[in-house]
């Protein structure tokens, strides 16, 4: 599955169009930010979410060939849709992404309709941001240093039905309880931008690539799967 050139790489594709998404997993977004060039990042999920980047970002070599590398908090990149969320309400939702900084206040790396967003937030800690109710979250320590200029692969999995956050941090798992429950949907997807405050508490510079949103909670193989796909090798 990682390695079959299909968008989800937990799921195994064969064919002529590896791009063609089966939504099995629930992939509603996904930009791998490998343009190189233009003021669009296109949504490889299937669903349309192509975001249109603001403040002239640089584009780099990234993971997989592509990134794009944030010096101010001008610079960023929305859809105008979240298509495949549905409305504000309570769902299962998985992000993941990779990040590369020397920084420490990363705010949301990748927001999902203006109500939850994973954020690689204060010390290199990875944070569940839930903006409604409550603007709180919830966040996991690990011994691995996210700010050490090195790509790094961070993932956040809400259940809905445990009420369990699992995060992964370069392929290790962490399974906590959440303060809240996170909703999403309403509004607009977005990378590299912060929709429940803004990027007040952003810290530049830093790069991202290969962000993505499932309309599901990812199970820790499912995730890992992600993470063996794209890792360097």
């Amino acid at each position: 599955a990682a390695g079959s050139g299909n968008p989800d790489p937990t799921t195994y594709a064969t064919g002529n169009d590896l791009s063609l998404t089966p939504f099995i997993h629930g992939l509603v977004g996904y930009w791998p930010l490998n343009e190189g060039s233009g003021t669009t990042a296109y949504d490889k999920s299937g669903w349309n979410n192509n975001g249109t980047i603001y403040g002239s970002p640089t584009w780099i070599q990234g993971i997989n060939n592509g990134g794009l590398y944030f010096t101010n908090s001008a610079q960023y990149v929305a859809s105008a849709s979240d298509n495949g969320i549905g409305g504000a309400t309570v769902i299962p939702i998985t992000f993941t992404a990779w990040i590369k900084t020397t920084t420490g206040g990363i705010e949301q790396v990748v927001s999902a309709g203006g109500n939850s967003a994973m954020e690689a937030n204060r010390n290199g800690q990875v944070f569940l941001h839930e903006c409604t109710p409550g603007d709180t979250g919830e966040t996991v320590n690990s011994n691995i240093n996210l700010n050490d200029g090195n790509w790094h692969f961070i993932a956040i999995s809400y259940s809905v039905v445990s009420n369990k956050t699992i995060f992964e941090l370069d392929g290790s798992s962490i399974t906590v309880t959440p303060n809240g429950q996170p909703t999403s949907g309403g509004s607009y997807f977005a990378v590299g931008y912060g929709q429940c405050d803004g990027n007040t508490s952003t810290t530049y510079p830093y790069s991202l690539a290969l962000a993505r949103i499932f309309n599901s909670a990812l199970t820790p193989a499912q995730i890992q799967a992600i993470y063996n796909a794209e890792k360097p090798q």
